[in-house]
């Protein structure tokens, strides 16, 4: 990823961040700094939770009862 000057915005200095050759973020040199920690954070997460096996999870059973129609009149 690359970080550009792309143009000056009511005297600020705006720049782009760009990766595979589309832009990703546009602004500050201290914001786009900002965004590529966070990006990079983001990715190591990402990569980390790929290596893990993925737990085993018993699927949820649930059973419904009815009640019979005798029961249902005699709790009326």
């Amino acid at each position: 990823m690359t970080t550009r000057f792309y143009c000056l915005w009511r005297g600020r200095k705006l720049y782009r961040v760009l990766g595979a050759g589309e832009e990703l973020f546009c602004g500050t040199l201290a914001e786009c700094k900002r965004f590529l920690e966070i990006h990079e954070m983001k990715e190591e997460r990402a990569h980390s939770a790929s290596l893990r096996t993925p737990r085993r999870r018993h699927p949820t059973v649930r059973i419904y009862r009815l009640a019979s129609r005798g029961a249902a009149r005699a709790a009326v």
